[in-house]
């Protein structure tokens, strides 16, 4: 809540505040930390040791943009909010505590939480497990050339992709059409998938005609799409004009869907 600077004072013993007198790197930490734990406030104005500097008008402007942006790169919902106290100016950042159950990250894709007033690491693996305690599952579908005796590539490449979303850290599982047996129209069952799907990844190897339709059809219900190709393969100019991850092996394939995936799971609310 957005309490004045006078109760922040008063009730610090109580509340999660940290004092700073600019705007430095460990910031962003601080955010993490605070919506991940119970919330808190950012007090700018004051120096660690609690002598009140407070701060300029310009600064006042200046810190409130660069806050602004932080939380939306952060994905974290926070009010900024100016107070004053003794004809001193001071900038406020409460930091709402997270309404997911991920974890909000630093633009590094660092997560911290708050203990005995400091703040501290959340590991991928202390983050996975909480994630995985959970029954909140993102859904990823996977588009992908079906000719696998072709092209047996295309196995190892889906094996990296199933690698990566375990090993992101957020409770990810991704599937394509074929993983399961089903009865009826195949198209029809396409489209609920990728319906239910919070997001899809459309690998452009071969360049086959279902995953542009695929493709089309998750991004005309608003879906959004990661999109992959091996460097052997040159796609059209219709999806061209996307980032494409582009790889020459799976290894590399798996490394970057693990940064991919991170960055748009943490951007999914369930």
């Amino acid at each position: 809540m957005k309490l004045p600077l006078e109760d922040i004072l008063a009730n610090r013993n109580n509340l999660l505040v940290e004092f700073k007198r600019n705007i430095d790197v460990k910031v962003e930490d601080y955010i993490s930390a605070f919506a991940n734990t119970e919330g808190g406030y950012l007090v700018f104005g004051v120096e660690d040791g609690g002598a009140v500097i407070g701060i300029s008008d310009s600064q006042r402007e200046d810190f409130s943009k660069r806050l602004l942006n932080i939380c939306k790169n952060m994905s974290a919902f926070c009010d900024i909010y100016a107070d004053s106290l003794d004809q001193k100016l001071f900038l406020i950042l409460y930091v709402h505590p997270k309404t997911t159950k991920f974890s909000v990250r630093t633009s590094e894709g660092k997560a911290f939480i708050r203990v005995n007033e400091r703040i501290q690491p959340l590991t991928d693996d202390e983050a996975k497990q909480i994630i995985k305690n959970t029954e909140a599952t993102i859904k990823c579908f996977v588009a992908m050339s079906f000719r696998k005796q072709e092209y047996p590539h295309l196995e190892d490449y889906y094996d990296a992709m199933v690698r990566a979303a375990d090993k992101c850290a957020y409770n990810l599982k991704v599937e394509k059409n074929d993983d399961n047996p089903f009865n009826g129209d195949a198209v029809n069952i396409i489209k609920q998938n990728i319906y239910d799907c919070h997001f899809m990844l459309a690998d452009y190897t071969l360049c086959s005609p279902n995953v542009f339709f695929e493709q089309g059809y998750a991004e005309g219900i608003g879906k959004e799409v990661i999109q992959t190709c091996e460097n052997k393969t040159d796609p059209p100019f219709d999806v061209n004009h996307n980032n494409t991850y582009f790889y020459a092996n799976a290894h590399q394939l798996e490394e970057q869907l693990v940064v991919s995936f991170n960055e748009i799971c943490g951007r999914i609310k369930i």
